[in-house]
């Protein structure tokens, strides 16, 4: 099996080392960024599987990590994790496979995405 690349797009810099910790254990390969700008450059330069971004960011938001997948029509499975959605929030115009509310236990969070990945694998 390939060993997936994961994305961590988190402002917070505990959350954003937790997610890289719990993923390094289960042997995934973990990039990590502060910012949207951040992770557009990660993404432009190594192939990423899966990325997990929070929403409210400074520099440039989880919004323009989304638009740039979608404008790009990258295939990568993506999860929003914010701490609050506001009812005007607007998610339906991009591919958004999960939305994670804060807080939440991460380490069934990294369970799901284990079989998530699984499951893409085997077909």
């Amino acid at each position: 099996m390939k060993k997936s690349k994961i994305l961590i797009v988190e402002d917070e810099a505990g959350i954003r080392e937790t997610w890289n910790l719990m993923l390094s254990h289960f042997d995934f390969s973990a990039h990590t960024a502060a910012n949207g700008l951040e992770a557009v450059r990660i993404i432009e330069q190594y192939p990423i599987d899966v990325i997990i971004t929070d929403l409210q960011m400074p520099v440039k938001d989880g919004f323009f990590v989304l638009e740039y997948i979608k404008s790009n029509n990258l295939d990568i499975i993506t999860w929003v994790c914010s701490g609050q959605l506001s009812p005007n929030t607007v998610l339906d115009d991009y591919n958004i496979d999960k939305i994670i509310l804060k807080p939440f236990s991460m380490l069934d969070k990294v369970h799901e995405l284990i079989s998530i990945i699984s499951e893409n694998n085997a077909n």
